[in-house]
């Protein structure tokens, strides 16, 4: 059994014989705020989601073992039955189920204190930054920031320029320059050049409203089968995929997705 500090608090990463590295479903809902009865539904409600390796409920035998291992203030700790255990995978799963800004922060602490442990430093290293000189605190902000942002495909570009300026924001330390010589920046360059329909189909010199010339071009594209419409609206086809790139808009309270075209290969077709 190996301890990890998480929130001020120590928590159990539990190795039983057989079994992958795991944390009581009591510790996880703790740390996600949230009651254990709301994790282990979560896991019952999506049996698809939570294989044996991300959680499996613990054998009688097994409850025994825990109980010698684990000192707690609770005497009724485990009268419930017996508990649910979540591997990292399965903590990671729950986080994207939950959805809180909690969750999905504690998710990634989470993950540093399953590696520690896989690593066997444990003991020397703390995930508490509260210490740390602002450099590596930023670093850290940095990394954190990558890791919730692949839990929800944020792309990568856009996720590097909000994990810098939170680092910036937090720490004061600026890593801008470094960013601009990311390659995953030079995305930017290419998604400048993409554009929506009807401003493409201004560009091309089409006359009209926006919306009359967004359905022009909308129609162009469907008829080179780069494009069909859908009841969620228009979506790249296959072959059109490469041409376009998903953008999210809001409005008010409400949010979506659409699609812009590169302008130079559609101009290409359009006047070929």
């Amino acid at each position: 059994m190996n301890q990890i500090t998480i929130a001020d608090q120590n928590f159990s990463i539990l190795e039983l014989p057989g079994r992958p590295p795991a944390m009581l479903d009591r510790d996880v809902a703790l740390l996600y705020e949230v009651t254990t009865r709301e994790i282990n539904q979560a896991a019952k409600n999506n049996p698809g989601k939570f294989p044996s390796d991300f959680c499996f409920v613990v054998t009688d035998s097994e409850l025994q073992d825990l109980k010698s291992k684990i000192v707690t203030s609770n005497p009724r700790a485990f009268n419930r039955g017996n508990p649910s255990l979540f591997t990292l995978e399965g903590c990671n799963m729950l986080a994207t189920i939950i959805k809180s800004t909690t969750a999905v922060k504690r998710a990634v602490q989470i993950i540093k204190g399953f590696t520690m442990v896989e690593r066997g430093d444990v003991q020397i290293e703390s995930i508490d930054q509260s210490k740390m000189l602002p450099t590596t605190k930023a670093k850290n902000i940095i990394k954190d920031g990558l890791e919730v942002a692949a839990l929800f495909n944020v792309p990568r570009h856009l996720a590097e320029v909000e994990a810098v300026k939170q680092a910036r924001t937090i720490t004061g330390v600026d890593y801008t320059p470094l960013l601009l010589a990311s390659p995953a920046q030079s995305q930017i360059a290419e998604e400048e050049k993409s554009l929506e329909p009807a401003d493409i189909g201004k560009a091309l010199g089409l006359k009209g409203t926006p919306q009359k010339i967004g359905r022009a071009i909308n129609g162009f594209l469907c008829e080179a089968g780069l494009q069909i419409k859908t009841s969620a609206g228009w979506v790249p086809t296959d072959e059109g995929a490469h041409l376009a790139s998903r953008h999210q808009w809001s409005k008010g309270d409400k949010t979506g997705y659409n699609y812009k075209w590169n302008l130079a290969k559609v101009r290409d077709l359009w006047q070929g």
